[in-house]
């Protein structure tokens, strides 16, 4: 766009404007903060930095994310000497105008004693809360919003952060935001960004303790311990660090000196945590960064690198399939042992008392034929999650217990087990499934809202529908089952209200979000585009194929197999998908494999990224399922090329796969004509027939 001479214009990695926004950073860093120079060119690389252009010269610049279908800016900078002009406020309307239709709203945070905190008002932003910094003169913040007003079903996470991803600190990174003389410190100071706050939970492990002990001077430790009192300290019982330790030993026999033997304590007290994050400056330690996630999920990282990936690192921290694919780990029913759970699931840090849970688990196992009481193990004695539902006959299905283990697998676990009601529950035609626990955690309202369940009360909803039709059709469906389980309250009516709207017809955003909310039933009406992927059976049976996966030695238990959320990746093509969007998926010809040739599964596609192989892997390797050396074949062995990864969620495997011969009948008779040798867009209509074939619906459902 351009007012005047001012041109507004998104920055590439390779444009001569991306030093220039650099250089203006630099003039501006004691405000803005520190940001890596990876985190420019992975920005540029996003298209996610404007910039205001005036006779040539970059006069201001926008830096900003996206998460969960919110933008958050991170730096607004405007050239000191045309502060008055009202570009900053050109470069907030571009932003608007090229995210209004996709997401639903826009964030961000500004300390109180900044002139700039009078700025956002002025374009539209609403005060919502207030935090104090953790910077060593405790300023507050300001964190601001901007809502676009789409009619949305989860209005009541756009006023509150996304879920702060829970960092650990080394010694060197603590010891640098302490004392910001140190060598190399500002790289540290950079998790100290006004920006970055409502994002980090910064802890330490108790290993730091040993490290300010060893200083020789007693006022520098003091003070030092005092400074630690601001942030959290994880816990880590006797047990799992000698285990980790000793595992650690095995991983890296040549760690020998005393800082080696230093840096192993440390991570040998996170690795059993529910930290996703260790962050180092020490060069040894982040050497062995791939070794450790590989084999314990936990991400090692310098603080340039956490503040460059803050968006992938926090979708790791709700979903790490890598960590489940191709384990042994088995779902039971349980009976007795209710003492031993209580003591294992106890929810001591939302003040649970253990002999409550411990009667409410005999109650439940007292009543086999009511009440299922399931155990996901991966040893004989390491239980992970707890599920205790109640299966009355009839009636929805309510969840009285729902526990995960407190490592970095509890977020998985807690979206595998809840798809896996989700779909029993409308097998049996169920109307509802619904969380009475009464000890939420954070983990599992982020997992909650992930898979459509909406709070009503003091419970958390999922409408069951295996329905495909129209958006008012399905809301008459919706209000049908609330009446029938009685519920009736704002979140509950907001559903229905977004599927009567005229929004959800003709907006995809709003279109995909409720669909999700009600998943797995189908709107017929919407603009949401539908695309045909071939995918080969191998990947197939890794990704969602439970019936292919039973023709081979499938690693991991077949129910913890059908995964949430996973990640495809392919040759990079002039027709790829845009997100929101449903994908058929395809499965080619193979004859190692009878269900080849069929379309044979749906999804949605959360999201479609282009990028080189290494940068794709590394964002979307907590989905697992890809080890390197595939990504890395399917680009042709060639770092520099460009391929895509399409994020998908909710998939569904037809119960009555469709053959090729069929599928090219019904997509000839809407003029559709295609091979699948690249994304085939296929109309509303063809895919309302081929999805109800594919899941046996009968053609009013």
């Amino acid at each position: 766009m351009a007012i005047g001479q001012l041109v507004i214009q998104s920055v590439a990695p390779e444009s001569p404007y991306l030093d220039s926004v650099k250089q203006l950073w630099r003039a501006n860093s004691k405000t803005l903060g520190f940001f890596p120079d990876g985190a420019f060119v992975e920005r540029a690389e996003r298209n996610q930095i404007l910039v205001a252009i005036d006779a040539k010269c970059c006069v201001g610049y926008l830096i900003y994310r996206t998460s969960r279908q919110k933008v958050f800016i991170d730096h607004l900078c405007v050239n000191r000497d045309m502060r008055t002009q009202g570009i900053g406020s050109v470069l907030v309307r571009e932003l608007c105008k090229q995210t209004r239709d996709r997401y639903q709203g826009i964030g961000l945070s500004c300390r109180r004693d900044y002139a700039e905190h009078d700025f956002w008002p002025k374009v539209g932003f609403v005060a919502q809360r207030e935090k104090v910094g953790k910077s060593a003169d405790g300023h507050w913040l300001t964190f601001y919003w901007l809502d676009f007003q789409h009619s949305n079903l989860f209005t009541q996470e756009s006023n509150s952060d996304d879920q702060a991803l829970e960092v650990v600190l080394d010694a060197n990174v603590f010891f640098d935001l302490q004392d910001n003389t140190r060598n190399g410190a500002e790289e540290s100071q950079g998790l100290l960004a006004d920006w970055l706050l409502p994002h980090l939970r910064l802890a330490v492990d108790e290993e730091l303790f040993n490290e300010i002990n060893r200083h020789p001077d007693a006022e520098t430790r003091r003070e030092r311990k005092r400074f630690s009192y601001q942030f959290s300290v994880i816990a880590c019982g006797d047990t799992a660090f000698f285990v980790a330790q000793e595992r650690l030993k095995e991983l890296f026999p040549r760690w020998k000196s005393n800082r080696d033997a230093a840096d192993m304590r440390h991570l040998a007290r996170t690795i059993p945590s529910s930290a996703n994050v260790f962050v180092t400056r020490d060069e040894e330690v982040l050497k062995a960064a791939d070794a450790i996630y590989e084999v314990f999920g936990l991400s090692v990282l310098s603080p340039s690198e956490l503040i460059g990936r803050l968006d992938e690192l926090t979708r790791e921290a709700a979903y790490q399939r890598s960590q489940l694919a191709g384990t042994n780990l088995k779902i039971r029913q349980v009976h007795g042992d209710a003492e031993q759970f209580a003591s294992t699931f106890q929810s001591q840090q939302l003040g649970e008392r253990q002999v409550s849970l411990k009667q409410e688990l005999r109650r439940c196992m007292a009543q086999p034929r009511r009440y299922s009481c399931q155990i996901v193990i991966r040893e004989p004695n390491d239980h992970l999650a707890l599920i205790v539902a109640d299966n009355q006959a009839g009636s929805s299905v309510r969840i009285r217990v729902l526990r995960c283990s407190g490592d970095r697998l509890a977020g998985s676990l807690a979206r595998t087990l809840l798809r896996s009601v989700i779909l029993e529950a409308v097998r049996d035609d169920r109307p509802a499934v619904i969380l009475e626990e009464q000890f939420v955690t954070e983990m599992l309202v982020s997992a909650l809202r992930d898979m459509g369940f909406i709070q009503c009360g003091q419970s958390w909803l999922k409408v069951c529908l295996a329905s495909v039709a129209t958006a008012t059709e399905t809301a008459k469906l919706v209000e049908d089952r609330l009446a029938r389980i009685s519920v009736v309250d704002s979140e509950s009516q907001r559903l229905i209200d977004v599927l009567s709207s005229n929004e959800v017809r003709n907006n995809a955003l709003v279109g995909s979000d409720a669909e999700h909310a009600i998943w797995p039933a189908k709107l017929i009406d919407c603009e949401i585009p539908t695309y045909v992927v071939a995918i080969e059976p191998k990947w197939a049976l890794h990704l969602f194929d439970e019936r292919l996966a039973r023709q081979t030695l499938f690693g991991a238990d077949v129910e913890l197999a059908l995964n949430p959320e996973s990640v495809y990746y392919r040759a990079h093509h002039a027709t790829s998908p845009t997100a929101p969007a449903r994908v058929l998926w395809y499965v080619t010809k193979n004859q190692k494999y009878p269900g080849s040739m069929q379309l044979r599964a749906c999804s949605r596609i959360e999201e479609v990224v282009h990028g080189k192989p290494k940068d794709l892997f590394r964002r979307f390797r907590r989905l697992g399922v890809y080890e390197w050396q595939h990504v890395f074949e399917l680009s042709k062995f060639d770092l520099d090329r460009e391929i895509e990864a399409f994020r998908f969620s909710d998939t569904e495997v037809f119960e009555k796969p469709i053959g090729f011969e069929r599928l090219q009948v019904v997509l000839r008779s809407f003029g559709v004509r295609s091979t699948f040798q690249s994304p085939t867009r296929v109309p509303n209509e063809a895919f309302t027939v081929l999805y109800r074939e594919g899941r046996s619906l009968a053609p009013d459902r």
